[in-house]
């Protein structure tokens, strides 16, 4: 019962994805895709050296003095630990923004002979998702609140070990049934 119905949705998706995809003009795809973001890596590292740049060019300017036998005033001491805790706030912001930037930048490596049973596991993961959706536009429908809880709940039973199944027990539970 449960492979049938897998298979039935499996087909329902199929049946709404209209023609297959030419391989040479994905494979082109991919080369331009992956050649876009190495252009942008390369101009995000530009950018990143250029605010180091930037942002160390008061540093370069000033003046470099031998340090003074006269003492500190008590305003002069308390002056520098203000101006240490903007330099490390300034600092701590410029890193989250370069760590941002590269983590926005990750690279996703595509294998030249992609695994099958990986293929499958993304398929099924789609399938859940799409499936879930299902459920979440029926529950927008009025009255079709009991056909998302069965929705829900077919989700969890074809998909027990996805991502859908553990958001479709969420919005179970968010609904009263657990």
């Amino acid at each position: 019962m449960n492979e049938d119905t897998l298979r039935q949705l499996l087909l329902d998706a199929d049946t709404g994805q209209g023609p297959p995809i030419d391989p040479a003009a994905l494979a082109q795809s991919v080369r331009r895709r992956l050649q876009r973001r190495r252009q942008s890596r390369r101009f995000a590292a530009f950018v990143v050296v250029s605010l180091a740049l930037a942002g160390a060019w008061p540093f370069w300017k000033r003046p470099i003095h031998a340090p003074s036998s006269v003492p500190l005033s008590p305003r002069q001491a308390a002056m520098s630990p203000q101006e240490l805790a903007d330099l490390r706030n300034d600092t701590d912001a410029r890193m989250a923004a370069v760590d941002e930037m590269l983590r926005r930048q990750a690279v996703v490596v595509v294998p030249d002979r992609p695994d099958p049973m990986l293929a499958v596991r993304l398929a099924l993961e789609q399938s859940s998702l799409i499936s879930l959706e299902y459920g979440q536009r029926l529950e927008q429908i009025e009255g079709c609140k009991e056909q998302a809880r069965a929705q829900y709940r077919r989700v969890m039973e074809l998909f027990p070990d996805s991502r859908g199944a553990e958001l479709a027990r969420r919005r179970l539970d968010q609904l009263g049934e657990g």
